[in-house]
């Protein structure tokens, strides 16, 4: 933040990156805090599993009997996910979920 605040008051006035980098990380600052004081949360049970906390606005549960499958999904620079896949007729109808779908996964677990 300092500098784009030195960005914006060097001799060119900045322009736009200053602006830039500090809407970005002025931002990300309560984003930050906002997942300090509410963590995401995994919760487990016979019926299936809750993902709350963090910045998912309300609950969303997942049966058992909606899921087809999980596997790890390797990300391009070495990173690892849990994914999983929807049973047919399950997938919630958005449009995110479609393009999860073609891109390999319907939705992913948050990382501990």
């Amino acid at each position: 933040m300092l500098l784009a605040l030195w960005m914006m008051h060097g001799p060119d006035g900045g322009g736009w990156a200053g602006w830039f980098i500090l809407l970005f990380f002025g931002l990300s600052i309560p984003v930050f805090g906002w997942t300090l004081i509410r963590p995401q949360r995994l919760t487990l049970d016979e019926q299936g599993f809750v993902l709350s906390g963090g910045m998912v606005r309300s609950p969303r549960q997942v049966r058992w009997s909606d899921v087809r499958g999980f596997f790890v999904y390797r990300l391009p620079r070495g990173g690892k996910m849990i994914d999983y896949n929807y049973a047919e007729g399950a997938r919630p109808a958005s449009l995110l979920s479609g393009v999860n779908h073609h891109l390999g996964a319907d939705a992913a677990l948050p990382k501990a």
